[in-house]
């Protein structure tokens, strides 16, 4: 078997069912991630700027095998809408240029 052919089949397969997996360097994850507001589909997350040069966020949610686009901020709070109820978990990250933060994950349960 070749495997120079079988090994990025195989990466290339799963690298499609991975969500990104951003690479710490330099540049600081958001801090003090809080809910600040939650309706029945709409919740709201806020947390302190990381004092970087032109950062920008990267924001997502995850509920059962969903994944949602990323959505990308400049901004410190992001509210995710159009949510139904059950179970979540948030995803943020810090983009410096080229660098990305460590993740930041929060989990919720959404009433409905």
């Amino acid at each position: 078997m070749n495997m120079s052919f079988f090994f990025p089949a195989i990466f290339t397969l799963l690298s499609f069912d991975l969500p990104f997996q951003p690479v710490h360097l330099d540049c600081p994850e958001p801090t003090n991630v809080q809910v600040v507001a939650e309706t029945g589909s709409s919740i709201t997350f806020d947390w302190d700027d990381c004092g970087c040069a032109t950062p920008t966020y990267q924001v997502y949610y995850k509920r059962g095998s969903y994944t949602s686009a990323e959505y990308t901020t400049t901004d410190s709070r992001f509210t995710f809408s159009g949510l139904s109820a059950g179970n979540y978990s948030f995803f943020f990250y810090t983009v410096c240029g080229a660098e990305a933060s460590s993740m930041i994950i929060i989990v919720d349960t959404m009433e409905g």
